[in-house]
């Protein structure tokens, strides 16, 4: 993970060397490149992100927003754009249902889809993946939230978000063999 000060330019380049190479995987012949980005054009950046993003989109590097809701795509059909010069391309991912399937994968202790993680995680990784739960609303539908205020949650977010990603190359055409499209829905 790329750790920096977003409003400076060297984070932005670090990010572009990172998905431009390819990552090793003890099953695959070669390494693999990365095929999709999904970063988060929320909060004080929004416009950083956009000036990354954008010259990048045919490379699937996605400026994305988060919303929580029933019903939402866990990636769009089609992209939000702003109005006026400053138009950029944004898609608006549904997060709950992204979010309620990692949860049950988190659930499971054996079989497809479950989890194998580094033995470099300490306890404070896995309390930002944790850093999230379902809570019922007054509306008809549950919501995640917080389980305190005082645990961070970018693990949680970025999972999700490399998530958003995958969905991203479903909608783009990619077919997983049947046995791993399980995994995730």
């Amino acid at each position: 993970m790329v750790r920096d000060d977003p409003s400076g330019t060297s984070v932005w380049a670090e990010l572009d060397r990172l998905i431009n190479r390819s990552w090793p995987h003890r099953r695959a012949v070669h390494d693999l490149p990365v095929a999709a980005v999904a970063i988060d054009s929320g909060g004080h950046h929004t416009t950083s992100v956009y000036t990354f993003t954008t010259p990048r989109l045919a490379r699937k590097v996605y400026a994305i927003k988060g919303r929580g809701g029933p019903g939402l795509a866990p990636w769009p059909q089609r992209v939000s754009k702003g109005s006026g010069a400053l138009a950029h391309p944004v898609f608006v991912i549904g997060v709950d249902g992204l979010k309620d399937a990692l949860a049950a994968r988190l659930r499971l202790a054996e079989g497809p889809g479950r989890w194998h993680f580094p033995k470099d995680r300490d306890t404070q990784w896995f309390e930002h993946l944790t850093s999230e739960t379902r809570f019922k609303r007054d509306h008809p539908y549950k919501a995640w939230a917080p389980r305190t205020s005082s645990v961070r949650c970018e693990v949680w977010d970025t999972t999700v978000y490399a998530l958003a990603a995958l969905h991203s190359l479903y909608v783009s055409g990619l077919r997983l063999p049947p046995r791993r499209s399980r995994a995730f829905p």
